[in-house]
């Protein structure tokens, strides 16, 4: 009970008496209620009409008490956003595959993937347990597990926490520097982009950074921790970053009036030309840094023909946008980002795969001999004069 009173405090950050007049005195659109209730009720209905907030807080406190007084493991897991979750988990395990450091370890690797998978689902969760009074009210969101009534909102919070706890112990038993980025990425996610979106277009930004840390994670799990070393597990990192931007303001605009509903500071709204102006502005990044590998030494040069192919398909795209904001051009524009991220790092990745196996033909033939003679078998003999050698004489 507290943890779902908690989470429409720190919604509002006012006090119950605040939060009744803020009912009193606003007005949102809110799906009909026997809509959840139909069969075959597609996701994405328009809203039928206004109503005071006030019955939005009677409609979520009523299914919270309906709610199963034991959720189901794979709604909970819905809760965490498995499919956000799986995109996470592929950059943080293609910086992993990508670091040119000795001694991968599929310990380690598995490790990585499962502490990531799970402070994933507990930052999304946490998001979620934080908004459900402003799910209801988007058409994109409204059939979320809390607001549908299939998870309680304290059961969701002890999903995320127990997640959290539990990824942070796995990426730990990596090394610490991935315990924290995991953590300090759970806490960028929780206590300032979800409350920034509600006040400052700049939340875009913030988020972008949350997109970042995963491949970060992957890199100081191969390098022992040490993000600095080699100049390519920052570089991975820029490109998630700047990709989040086209990938989010695309899908921004086509949910452009759900964001405006609930009082979201989206670009989408607020300024749909510098919407479409920043994603293209990033869209364009993306080349330059993939191309940055070359240098770092992580591909041959035959990388660029590929990478260059796979950016300006995704920069037409982009320019298409830009130069008119429509829906179905914003919906190219996310469909091809998704398409995008997984495409270029596969190439990179074969690249880099080729790279390894080439530099190892053209190494000499003595210096493969002697990475597999091992040393020679010391002698009482020989350790008595070593010893003889080695000690001062008076």
């Amino acid at each position: 009970m507290l943890l779902g009173l908690s989470s429409r405090w720190f919604l509002f950050r006012y006090s119950p008496v605040s939060c009744k007049r803020f009912f009193a005195t606003s007005s949102v659109a809110v799906p009909e209620k026997p809509q959840f209730f139909k069969k075959n009720t597609p996701k994405q209905n328009a809203l039928p009409y206004r109503v005071p907030p006030l019955e939005v807080w009677n409609v979520l406190r009523e299914r919270e008490q309906n709610a199963p007084a034991v959720p189901k493991l794979s709604t909970l897991i819905e809760l965490g956003k498995p499919r956000l979750t799986a995109l996470v988990v592929l950059t943080a395990m293609s910086a992993y595959a990508l670091a040119p450091f000795p001694g991968l370890s599929l310990s380690h690797l598995l490790l990585l993937a499962g502490g990531t998978t799970l402070c994933s689902l507990s930052a999304n969760s946490y998001n979620q347990c934080m908004e459900p009074l402003l799910d209801y009210q988007m058409a994109r969101t409204h059939n979320r597990p809390i607001p549908r009534g299939a998870v309680r909102p304290e059961h969701g919070w002890l999903f995320a926490t127990g997640a959290g706890m539990l990824g942070t112990i796995m990426n730990y038993s990596v090394n610490s520097t991935v315990a924290w980025l995991g953590v300090l990425n759970i806490a960028i996610y929780m206590g300032l982009y979800t409350p920034l979106k509600r006040v400052s277009i700049l939340n875009t930004w913030v988020g972008s950074i949350v997109g970042a840390v995963p491949p970060l994670m992957g890199w100081a799990a191969c390098s022992n921790g040490d993000l600095f070393t080699h100049p390519s597990g920052i570089l991975t990192a820029a490109i998630m970053y700047a990709w989040q931007f086209p990938h989010f303001n695309s899908l921004s605009a086509m949910v452009r009036e759900d964001y405006k509903t609930c009082g979201y500071r989206m670009m989408s709204w607020t300024n749909p030309p510098l919407n479409a102006r920043v994603a293209l502005r990033y869209t364009v990044l993306c080349l330059p840094l993939s191309l940055a590998y070359i240098s770092c030494g992580i591909v041959d040069p035959w990388y660029a023909i590929a990478a260059i192919w796979v950016n300006i398909v995704f920069t037409r795209k982009a320019w298409t946008f830009y130069r008119n904001p429509s829906n179905p051009n914003a919906r190219k524009l996310f469909f091809g980002s998704l398409m995008y991220l997984p495409t270029i790092f596969i190439v990179t990745l074969v690249a880099h795969i080729m790279k390894e196996m080439n530099d190892y033909k053209r190494e000499p033939q003595a210096t493969k001999n002697l990475d597999n003679v091992s040393p020679p078998l010391m002698t009482l003999h020989d350790t008595k004069e070593q010893i003889e050698t080695t000690t001062p004489r008076d």
